[in-house]
């Protein structure tokens, strides 16, 4: 009963829409975020693609996105892939070669002024290591950029506060958690009103 699409005007697509406003509401409690700001898409992977390249139309020649070493390549390839269609450098931040975490001076030391997007994991996909995010956040914002956030291995081992944490985009993977095979995506809304996604 629930298998129409949205905004139509019969009982099958209301009972959609509900469920659909249902679902960003129970996501935006999980995630700790505005439900107005909830997206889903077929994967976290497909998600990021897109976000990076609706972000990627505002990069020119000598701006710089950096990505960590320490990320799934869900998380680094769409950022390689519209920096270099638009002209914008990538520079990598490591994480330390013992340990395999990543502190905010991992991240800090790879930022300029030229710096507009940074894109970090929540919890490393490989290792476990947890990088320093509030510190990360810190450093980025300081910076004048913006921070993507993968929690596809976060979600579901660790509660979630998209406010408190301060970055301004952050995507999972519910079936990471047993749901369905979709991606979920939220961000700040003013981050969101700037974009302009293909799709």
């Amino acid at each position: 009963g629930h298998n129409a699409n949205h905004g139509g005007l019969f009982a099958a697509a209301e009972r959609t829409d509900e469920l659909v406003a249902s679902t960003r509401s129970s996501v935006a409690t999980l995630l700790g975020a505005d439900p107005r700001a909830v997206a889903f898409g077929p994967s976290m992977t497909d998600m990021t693609m897109r976000f990076a390249g609706a972000a990627g139309r505002a990069l020119g020649p000598g701006d710089e996105v950096v990505c960590s070493r320490l990320d799934h390549d869900a998380n680094v390839r769409p950022w390689v892939i519209h920096a270099e269609r638009n002209g914008a450098t990538v520079r990598f931040a490591d994480p330390e070669p013992d340990t395999l975490e990543l502190p905010a001076s991992a991240v800090e030391q790879v930022l300029t002024d030229r710096t507009r997007w940074v894109a970090v994991t929540a919890a490393s996909n490989a290792v476990g290591t947890i990088p320093d995010l509030p510190g990360i956040v810190e450093a980025v914002h300081a910076a004048g950029a913006r921070l993507y956030v993968d929690a596809v291995h976060a979600a579901p081992h660790r509660r979630l506060d998209f406010e408190a944490l301060g970055c301004d985009a952050l995507a999972c993977s519910a079936y990471k958690w047993f749901g369905p095979h979709i991606g979920i995506l939220t961000a700040r809304p003013e981050v969101l009103e700037e974009l302009q996604p293909d799709k």
